[in-house]
């Protein structure tokens, strides 16, 4: 994610970082802070794979999207949140 992207998100009242997925806790990690996302408004996450677009997930989605070992697909993601 571009510097200037980042800046435009934080403009517009998000604030972003690295999702983080472990024992039943999403928290994103941000500017060495660990936040807990169980009452964020939302929660995108970046798509840069294919469109550079956000993709908004909910909580639950973060915990219950695994692969098949059981490993959080959403984990380590460059994300955007509003509390």
């Amino acid at each position: 994610m571009s510097r200037y992207n980042d800046l435009i998100d934080r403009l517009d009242g998000y604030t972003v970082g690295t999702l983080i997925v472990d024992d039943n806790l999403v928290v994103l990690h941000s500017g060495g802070r660990y936040l807990t996302l169980d009452h964020a408004k939302s929660i995108e996450v970046l798509r840069e794979a294919e469109t550079d677009s956000y993709y908004a997930v909910t909580y639950e989605q973060c915990l219950t999207f695994v692969d098949h070992a059981g490993w959080p697909l959403l984990a380590g993601l460059y994300a955007r949140v509003k509390f």
